[in-house]
């Protein structure tokens, strides 16, 4: 009995991947349908030399697997790439020409200029995931959400911001700012830094990690003695075109944030997720008309 190729894809794309490597020695469209599941997402994390080499491999033995990539994670192997390896990396993406989501956080300054890719390379995609050490993507590709890692924030920093999202500013949709252990950061000088390079961006999301144990970027003491709430959304007030904005932020048990009148409609306090030491974690989020 054969299937048209739809149905093996769908088939193919719900089984895991010990499953999918028998069906590639089938038959030829189940090979087909197999290869197509299995290279779609490639994740490299934690990556080693060995799954690194791995890949080279299964990708020289079959050019067309190339282009099945349309998600692709790493991180840095043990000692950081060998110039070798990041050449033939490079080989690697600018063969992915369908390649859609590129995550790459953590990674050195080195990493992109040792690909060698050029603006002809990665012609679609959309979503990439960086820090501001590897945020300059040298591509023309019409980029239409980007998942920034901060790790630290200073006057510098914001220059840098600034500049690199400038080049994103023309596609640029949605935007993840995720905080990494930034103590004593105000969110105001971000959001300013953002606004200035991206004004018109439509979607907004501002977190910190989910590892992050940093004390609260809010604090309660009439006035307040943390960041002022206010600072926040009139930095929020220099996006021209926001629709959606999703504030994730810790204060100290028992704050009331909504002790002043704030000039957004639709407001919508989603309350307290966690707590611990006295700490506490609220979610904001506003739509906007």
């Amino acid at each position: 009995m054969s299937f048209p190729p739809e149905i093996l894809h769908l088939i193919a794309r719900n089984l895991p991947a010990a499953h999918l490597i028998s069906l590639c020695r089938v038959s030829p469209m189940w090979q087909a349908a197999a290869e197509r599941a299995l290279y779609r997402e490639i994740s490299l994390i934690p990556c080693t030399r060995r799954r690194l080499k791995s890949l080279f491999l299964a990708l020289k033995r079959n050019g067309h697997r190339h282009s099945l990539i349309r998600i692709l994670c790493l991180t840095e192997p043990y000692k950081g790439f060998r110039p070798a390896e990041l050449e033939e990396l490079g080989a690697v993406l600018k063969r992915c020409a369908h390649l859609r989501l590129l995550s790459v956080p953590g990674l050195p300054e080195t990493f992109l200029p040792g690909l060698g890719l050029t603006p002809g390379h990665l012609p679609i995609l959309q979503v990439f995931e960086t820090t501001l050490a590897t945020i300059a993507l040298p591509s023309a590709s019409p980029l239409r959400c980007l998942a920034l890692h901060l790790t630290s924030f200073d006057e510098e920093d914001a220059e840098d911001t600034t500049r690199s999202l400038s080049a994103y500013a023309g596609t640029l949709e949605a935007l993840i700012l995720t905080m990494h252990e930034v103590p004593g950061t105000e969110l105001a000088p971000i959001l300013e830094s953002v606004a200035a390079a991206l004004p018109g961006l439509r979607r907004l999301c501002v977190a910190p990690s989910h590892k992050d144990s940093t004390s609260p970027n809010l604090t309660y003491g009439g006035p307040y003695s943390g960041e002022p709430f206010n600072a926040i959304f009139a930095a929020c007030a220099k996006f021209h075109s926001l629709e959606s904005l999703v504030l994730h932020l810790r204060a100290e048990a028992g704050f009331d944030f909504f002790d002043w009148e704030p000039s957004y409609p639709e407001r919508e306090y989603l309350g307290s997720d966690e707590e611990e030491e006295e700490r506490r974690s609220y979610l904001l989020l506003y739509y906007f008309d």
